[in-house]
């Protein structure tokens, strides 16, 4: 699967969640890796994609794109 493909289906899962954790078992992988994965599609987005302000997450206008 091509990397911006498996970013995408992370960032999905964790819309869907509201939870990197759930989201991560989602994938069958650690929480660490999804935050890891998020934090990276963030970086070439060039912005941030999800609120981390509050214990469940939620997506921004920028991952709505």
């Amino acid at each position: 699967m091509h990397s911006s493909q498996l970013k995408n289906r992370h960032l999905e899962a964790l819309n869907r969640s509201r939870s990197n954790v759930s989201a991560a078992k989602d994938h069958n992988i650690s929480q660490s890796t999804q935050t890891h994965t998020i934090q990276q599609f963030e970086a070439s987005m060039g912005g941030t994609l999800i609120d981390r302000k509050t214990r469940n997450v939620h997506p921004t206008e920028l991952s709505q794109l």
